[in-house]
Order: structure tokens, then C-alpha cells, then sequence
């Protein structure tokens, strides 16, 4: 049963307030599968008899909400951000604002499909070595294939680059390796000094959506340095740049008022647990 739920400005207020310190909105998982089927027909999945328009009518495909989001078809794009765009949308881009009657899980479910793209879990490896030519603890990567993938997702090289590179080692469990939907692989990098020198390379994942598909990057800044000494500041990996358009673009951290008064507003329906 739908109940409108409808904020006065100071509950909004408050509830912006709740936001900046524990985003509960980003807390529960989105279904990948079933926002897909939102996003192609929206009306149809979400039972929404009113809406006249599903979000293919606005962004005709997936590839280009990510690319508003995130700055590139293939970013990496976190739900919770696609969550904040998507509301920031809503309570502000005019074609948009029919899907107010969407309820919360619904804009959940369309921020995981807009977010399943390939993910690295990690953006930084920090080691520590008591001395040279002793190993520091060995720290993993994660990639994680999308669950509705276009294609399937390949390795096609990782790397390590930068100063201090031949302190670094990894194991070759993901090289080359092409994934089914969901999967995931885990690969080990070791810091080895062979001197005292700090090091702060970059290590690369470069990708590939099927065999016809165009390269892109994952990148993990690796720092390594010797108890005792000064290390080098990392530099922080490149992020895809965002960008905006008629449909909302990307959202920071300074929209989370925005976003939670936008929310009381709208107000969502809550119809799952």
C-alpha cells in the first residue's frame, strides 16, 4: 500500500543532519537484476500505473547515465553515489520529477544496476618493512566482474609502475582471466625492499568488456616504506571525471542536504523490509 510521506522543512532539516553522519540510505544493497528492469520499463517493474515514461526515455541506455555519474561508460561508480544522483534528479530536473513515486528500494535497486560495473576494491596498499630485504605483510586486491555485464569482462594486463617498482611483487592468480557475471578474483602484492629508498608506485588493471571491447583502467597507488624513515606522500590514483546533463549528473558530498530534504520531499515508499 503506497503512504505518501510528506516532511515539514525542519524534519527535512533534521534529517539532513542524520545524513552527514550516518547515511542510512546507503546502507542496504541494491538488486542489480531488478534494476535493470527498471530502467528499461519502470512502470511495469515498479507498478507505478502513473509513470508515462521509463529512465530509457531519458538516457535511452545505461552506458549513458554512467557516463553523466561517473564520467565514463566504464567508471567505477560507487551505489551510494548513484543513489544521490538519482535523487538529486528527481527533486530537480524537471522531465524527472514523475519518479518521485518511486519508493526507496526502487531507487536503490536502479543505483546497483548503474553502479555494476568492473570494481577494484581497493584505491591504496600502504606496507611497512622493519628492514631492507625483509617483506612486509602481503595485502590483496579484489575485481570484481559487473552482474549484468554487456560482455564478458578480461584481464588484459596488470602492472606495476613507478619509483620503487622493483620493491614490489604480486602473485598471478587474475592475469589473463576472463570472468562469468559476478565473479570475482583475488590477487596478493608483497613490498620486498631492496633498499631504503621509499616507494610509491602505481599498480594497473587494465580491462576489457569482451574480445571487441576498448580498454580501460583500474589503478591501486602502492606505498612502501621502512620503519624508521619518512615515507614518500602518494600520489592519489586518477578518478573518472564527472559531469553533469539534463538528467541530474554527478552528486558530492555537499548535495547530502540536498539529497536527504529531496528524499523527505519526494516522499518514497517503503514497500520491502
Amino acid at each position: 500500500m503506497h503512504h505518501a510521506l510528506r516532511s515539514t522543512f525542519a524534519s527535512a532539516t533534521l534529517l539532513a543532519l542524520a545524513a552527514a553522519t550516518s547515511p542510512a540510505w546507503a546502507q542496504a544493497a541494491g538488486d542489480v537484476a531488478r534494476g535493470k528492469l527498471l530502467f528499461e520499463d519502470t512502470a511495469a517493474t515498479s507498478g507505478v500505473s502513473t509513470l508515462t515514461s521509463s529512465c530509457t526515455g531519458c538516457h535511452q541506455t545505461v552506458q549513458n547515465r554512467r557516463i553523466a555519474v561517473g564520467g565514463s561508460a566504464t567508471a567505477q561508480i560507487e551505489p551510494d553515489t548513484a543513489y544521490t544522483d538519482i535523487v538529486r534528479a528527481i527533486g530537480s530536473v524537471s522531465q524527472m520529477t514523475q519518479f518521485n513515486a518511486l519508493d526507496a528500494d526502487d531507487v536503490r535497486d536502479l543505483a546497483a544496476y548503474i553502479a555494476d560495473t568492473a570494481h577494484v576494491d581497493k584505491t591504496t596498499l600502504t606496507f611497512t618493512s622493519s628492514g631492507v630485504n625483509t617483506a612486509a605483510a602481503a595485502q590483496t586486491v579484489t575485481l570484481k566482474s559487473p552482474t549484468a555485464p554487456f560482455a564478458p569482462l578480461i584481464v588484459r594486463s596488470i602492472a606495476i609502475a613507478g619509483t620503487g617498482v622493483g620493491n614490489f611483487t604480486r602473485t598471478f592468480t587474475c592475469d589473463s582471466k576472463t570472468f562469468t557475471a559476478g565473479e570475482s578474483c583475488t590477487f596478493s602484492v608483497t613490498y620486498d625492499p631492496r633498499d631504503n629508498v621509499n616507494s610509491n608506485p602505481v599498480l594497473t588493471v587494465t580491462l576489457r568488456d569482451g574480445s571487441s571491447g576498448t580498454d580501460y583502467n583500474r589503478r591501486v597507488q602502492l606505498q612502501g616504506s621502512i620503519s624508521g624513515t619518512t615515507p614518500t606522500t602518494p600520489t592519489t590514483p586518477t578518478t573518472p571525471t564527472t559531469s553533469s546533463d539534463s538528467g541530474g549528473g554527478a552528486a558530492g558530498f555537499g548535495l547530502l542536504a540536498l539529497l536527504a530534504a529531496a528524499t523527505g520531499v519526494l516522499g518514497l515508499r517503503r514497500r520491502r523490509a
